[in-house]
């Protein structure tokens, strides 16, 4: 009777064991196809950088950088205006990435250990008239090539009277009918140099696109940069023509 008992048991024993194998396998491939999420967002998240820092190298060149490179016991701008080290013998340290017909990117080596411990790229634009140097090469994409208000039939100002620390009002006029978005950032003049300004926030309105000829938009930047600190400043806006060419306009304005 006994053993007619324990001959039932077994398949059930077996479906157990089965459900639990199946369970198991179920949550290791949803455990590894979330850490394979995980690994490769991170691999394409684009890294977001500030080009905060700029130094004028001479009267045709402007260097313009998201980090202080060490160089000795200061920084590598600090060098420049010392004439510890001219600009050519800084790429001369470098090693070369890529290049077209008119601009090169370069990249340190941190293993070198004569500029600081990490790596960074330099994008040389055409002339050297503008040298970028970033942690990141991706951020380097595209910077020689950007353009400010070189569009015919468009222009932004501020309006008289409307600026105070958290704001402003701008009047757009824009006759050849262009996509406005109403997303900006907001650069500060440094010497010679306009620098993105750090955001501390995000915008709490959506986005928008305006095509009208004549515009006035209220621009409130409390929730993205605080309240402004005397100096000098300007509102820039991306313009795409034709969905490609990308233009910046911009509206300075002084607190």
């Amino acid at each position: 009777m006994e053993e007619k008992k324990n001959e039932e048991s077994k398949p059930k024993n077996n479906i157990n064991i089965k459900l639990i194998v199946t369970i198991v396998v179920v949550v290791v491939v949803l455990a590894i196809l979330i850490v394979l999420s995980f690994v490769f967002g991170l691999w394409n998240k684009k890294h977001v950088e500030v080009f905060r820092y700029g130094y004028q190298y001479d009267e045709k060149t402007l260097i313009i950088s998201s980090l202080e490179v060490p160089y000795k016991n200061y920084t590598l701008n600090q060098a420049f205006k010392d004439k510890d080290i001219t600009l050519d013998d800084f790429i001369k340290k470098l090693t070369k990435v890529k290049t077209d017909e008119k601009n090169t990117i370069y990249s340190y080596d941190r293993s070198k250990k004569n500029m600081g411990n990490k790596d960074f790229y330099v994008l040389v634009c055409e002339s050297k008239e503008k040298v970028y140097i970033s942690r990141y090469e991706e951020n380097l994409e595209k910077l020689c090539d950007i353009k400010y208000d070189d569009l015919d039939g468009l222009s932004m100002n501020v309006k008289e009277g409307s600026v105070t620390s958290t704001g402003c009002t701008l009047v757009i006029n824009n006759t050849n009918k262009y996509e406005i978005p109403e997303d900006y950032y907001i650069q500060y003049k440094n010497g010679l140099v306009w620098l993105d300004l750090d955001k501390i926030g995000e915008k709490e309105t959506p986005d928008k696109v305006y095509k009208d000829a004549n515009l006035e938009l209220n621009v409130e930047w409390r929730s993205m940069y605080g309240s402004l600190v005397k100096g000098n400043y300007r509102i820039v806006k991306k313009v795409s023509v034709n969905g490609m060419l990308v233009h910046y306009i911009t509206a300075s304005f002084e607190i």
